[in-house]
């Protein structure tokens, strides 16, 4: 009887190396967003106070990766609001990419409120916060 060998997938010990191998600083707290499509993504606060967000990916959706960074670099210089990249490693075991971490509150916190309408995602009043998004396009609250 033969088995499938589990694919490996990035864990906080994961990113918590590239930080260190990446960035030279060592990570403090290490949380995981918990939405998204088919990446691992974390919340890295490092010990010198700053935060960055890590996208890791398996080898298996290396070129995925890759084409997300092309697409920032196309992307951010036309005014669309994404984080910077500041660093990647596309060759790693979990190719990844170290983003700037955005003020604002994360979508996870509103996504049982989306509702689909006509195959369109609607949301309803936000609650009141200080801004939404990115720190260059924040959307208050009318």
């Amino acid at each position: 009887m033969s088995t499938t060998p589990a694919v490996q997938v990035p864990d906080a010990a994961a990113a918590t190396d590239a930080a260190l191998r990446l960035l030279g600083s060592r990570a403090v707290s290490v949380a995981r967003f918990t939405t998204g499509n088919c990446h691992w993504v974390f919340d890295v606060r490092l010990e010198t106070g700053a935060s960055v967000v890590l996208r890791m990916a398996t080898a298996s959706l290396r070129p995925a990766m890759c084409g997300a960074g092309r697409l920032n670099g196309l992307l951010r210089p036309m005014g669309v609001p994404l984080p910077r990249v500041l660093c990647a490693d596309l060759d790693a075991t979990f190719p990844t990419l170290v983003l700037e971490r955005l003020a604002g509150t994360d979508l996870r916190h509103f996504m049982s409120n989306l509702i689909g309408i006509g195959g369109r995602l609607t949301a309803p009043p936000l609650p009141h916060h200080r801004a939404y998004g990115s720190r260059t396009a924040a959307v208050r609250p009318g």
